[in-house]
């Protein structure tokens, strides 16, 4: 509860949407108009690191 993060979030969170009411007073580091899109940006990471192999670390569980 006491660290900060960064996050990347839509334009339509940012201003929020989906009940998303903590980010509008928030500092914006990267505006919406000034940055790539969100999908633009993972594509070059994951074209840029090549093999992606995900893996669980145990934080989400899943009961049946």
């Amino acid at each position: 509860m006491n660290r900060t993060y960064t996050v990347a979030i839509s334009d339509y969170q940012l201003s929020g949407g989906d009940g998303y009411d903590m980010f509008p007073s928030q500092k914006v580091l990267v505006g919406p108009e000034a940055g790539p899109l969100i999908t633009i940006a993972l594509q070059n990471y994951v074209s840029a690191r090549g093999d992606i192999a995900p893996t669980t670390d145990g934080r989400i569980a899943i009961e049946r």
